[in-house]
């Protein structure tokens, strides 16, 4: 049996992080266990990404309690540029599929 990805491991240390602009203003929560992975692609598809001035890390021993932490949060801090993921789209938005959650639930055994 091959070794399963780091990424999709509910195993592995994750971090939940925070962007926040120059005024101390929090653009976006996320988490990942990559950062250099996840920064670059920041840079390429999100349009926040130039506002960025500071990035804090939470850790998180696993990938569940990561996810929890940052759903908590988005709900809680609510970012300028999260969308929501659960419980229906913002107001002209699209309900966001977070990619590692789908490869989660479709190919690792709960």
């Amino acid at each position: 049996m091959s070794e399963v990805d780091p990424f999709l491991r509910r195993d592995v240390k994750h971090d939940v992080y925070r962007c926040y602009d120059l005024h101390g203003v929090l653009l976006y929560i996320g988490h990942t266990n990559r950062w250099s992975v996840r920064r670059c692609h920041h840079r390429r598809v999100s349009p926040w990404w130039g506002q960025v001035a500071k990035v804090t890390f939470e850790p998180y021993p696993n990938r569940v309690t990561a996810h929890e932490a940052e759903t908590a949060a988005i709900r809680a801090e609510q970012p300028v540029h999260n969308k929501e993921r659960y419980g229906g789209a913002p107001p002209g938005g699209d309900v966001v599929l977070d990619l590692g959650e789908y490869l989660m639930r479709e190919y690792l055994p709960t």
